[in-house]
């Protein structure tokens, strides 16, 4: 072996490789100086070798007696981590940045050791606390080291040249107008900052498109519309969404036509869920009785689409429905075993299947729809042109339920009325609605004068 290493000239000793790898290696007093420009102004954690969590910093600085503090965190690589943690919290402890000694010492710290990527770390900061009480504090402290900036790092260049939209007052609602007075989508906002895609889900971004939204005179566009759903999608903000999705449903009210309601109708159902259903309670909570009905509105004339033109088949049903749609509280659609099969390809199914409950009946192919109105519940299936009629203190079954029984939606002996679907079932119907809830013949009248014409343009 030895002469097969010396044939080949390779003579390597592992103790003196060894003894020169435990040297540490000097560098130059004017190279240093050179990197530590670098790492200031580039990134990088020059000399940094410890492994310190988020937790132990953030426990150091809220144990630190005053004393001590300037000690524990008298170096860069510490402050920078300081300025990491301004959001962090355990053990229901305060975040630094929620009390005003908290975040005064800690801005008085990173002063001390200041670099470039602690100011941004304070910024991003200050994106995600923006309409907490102590977000001025934060302004002031950003403002100042973008005003006093002197290098060229492009993107501290760019926030000083954006100054006026992060460090006043104001800065969120001057942002807001100025995408709106320049045309620039509310979704490119992070894009036309040039900010990184992890600040989208930040605080700022809420506050910017609620004022979007505020001062927006457009909304009865479609493409407005669905220029707000993309943003919120991407922005991924539920407190944000609670402030902006009820004020869009109420200005696009009751008569919002389907290009405009679709794009939210469709997010709300994603987000919130369906608000008849029990569980998406936690999701409505604060939302105004007003807003609530504007919104089951939309979903149930969609509801009333689906189940009579694409289960049923029977155009005729839902016109006399959808003219209710104002008095109707809730409907619920029941489907069959073959659901899936049958309808599978349908757009609506498909968004809305995880609220439709299924329906247990010897029969796949039966069907139902559950319409409540004031104490009055109506059900129809596919199988029996007939209409039931039951009085809610008899029929109370609540319509959350996610299954429902063929046998119990249709029991003779606690039906109160029985609409078979003759030539008189329009009046029928109408005198039942009429006498529950105070209701005028106006719709009736409305639908006949309506068939009417079409059989006239048949002709």
């Amino acid at each position: 072996m030895k002469s097969a290493k010396k044939l080949l000239g390779f003579d390597f000793d592992a103790d003196a490789f060894a003894r020169r790898a435990l040297q540490s290696m000097k560098i130059r007093q004017d190279v240093s100086g050179i990197l530590e420009k670098i790492v200031d102004e580039y990134g990088g954690e020059s000399g940094s070798s410890d492994q310190e969590s988020s937790r132990q910093i953030y426990l150091l600085f809220l144990t630190s007696p005053p004393s001590k503090l300037l000690a524990e965190f008298g170096t860069s690589s510490r402050v920078l981590k300081l300025s990491r943690v301004l959001t962090y919290s355990e053990f229901e402890l305060p975040r630094i940045v929620d009390t005003i000694s908290g975040i005064k010492k800690a801005l008085r710290l990173i002063d001390l050791h200041f670099s470039i990527r602690t100011m941004l770390n304070v910024f991003e900061t200050l994106l995600q606390v923006w309409d907490t009480t102590n977000a001025p504090i934060l302004q002031a402290f950003v403002k100042k080291h973008l005003i006093d900036y002197k290098g060229s790092r492009k993107l501290v260049l760019k926030l000083k040249s954006d100054i006026a939209w992060y460090c006043e007052n104001n800065s969120a609602i001057q942002l807001a107008r100025h995408l709106l007075h320049s045309q620039i989508k509310l979704s490119d906002v992070w894009s036309y900052l040039e900010l990184p895609d992890r600040t989208c889900s930040y605080r700022y971004f809420g506050a910017v498109s609620e004022a979007f939204v505020a001062d927006n005179k457009d909304l009865k566009h479609p493409d407005n519309i669905k220029d707000i759903v993309d943003f919120l999608t991407k922005h991924r903000n539920k407190e944000t969404n609670r402030n902006i999705l009820p004020k869009l449903i109420d200005k696009l009210g009751r008569s919002a036509t389907e290009d405009l309601r679709r794009p939210i109708q469709d997010y709300v159902l994603r987000e919130w869920k369906d608000p008849s259903i029990a569980d998406a309670d936690e999701h409505w909570r604060g939302v105004t009785d007003e807003t609530w009905r504007i919104f089951m509105q939309w979903i149930m004339k969609e509801d009333l689409h689906f189940f009579y033109d694409v289960v049923l088949k029977r155009k005729e049903k839902k016109e006399f429905w959808v003219l209710y749609a104002g008095k109707i509280s809730s409907i619920r659609i029941v489907l069959g075993r073959n659901a899936e099969s049958l309808f599978g390809n349908n757009y609506y199914y498909q968004k809305r299947k995880g609220s439709m409950a299924k329906l247990k009946s010897d029969s796949r192919n039966q069907h139902a729809i559950i319409i409540r109105m004031s104490r009055k519940t109506f059900i129809e299936f596919s199988t029996e042109d007939v209409c039931y009629v039951y009085d809610n203190a008899s029929f109370s079954t609540h319509l959350s339920k996610s299954e429902y029984n063929m046998q119990k939606l249709a029991d003779k002996s606690r039906v109160t009325d029985r609409v078979i679907y003759n030539n008189s079932w329009q009046d029928e119907l109408n005198l039942l609605i009429k006498a529950e809830v105070g209701n005028d013949l106006l719709p009736i009248a409305k639908l006949k004068a309506l068939n009417c014409v079409k059989a006239i343009e048949k002709k």
